[in-house]
């Protein structure tokens, strides 16, 4: 019986990677038609000096969330920037 899992474990293992790159390219797909979706309702819907405004906007919370929480990782940091707006 042992041999047998040992025989085909490496397959499942394979399966099973290659089933998450899968997901993984149908979700980074995903998000890319979002962005553009969103990007193209942006357009529609603002000025250019509007989504000036919003890009620094952007940019400024960004850059003040990479220094006031320099000590804090990725989504404890997320957390903090999103409680203080």
């Amino acid at each position: 019986m042992q041999t047998i899992i040992d025989t085909v474990q490496p397959y499942v293992n394979t399966i099973v990677t290659a089933t998450a790159g899968v997901l993984t390219a149908f979700v980074l797909g995903g998000l890319t038609n979002s962005k553009l979706k969103v990007n193209v309702r942006l357009e529609a819907r603002t000025t250019a000096a509007q989504r000036e405004v919003i890009h620094k906007i952007a940019g400024e919370g960004f850059t003040f969330a990479q220094t006031a929480f320099k000590e804090a990782g990725g989504e404890r940091k997320l957390q903090k920037a999103l409680l203080c707006r």
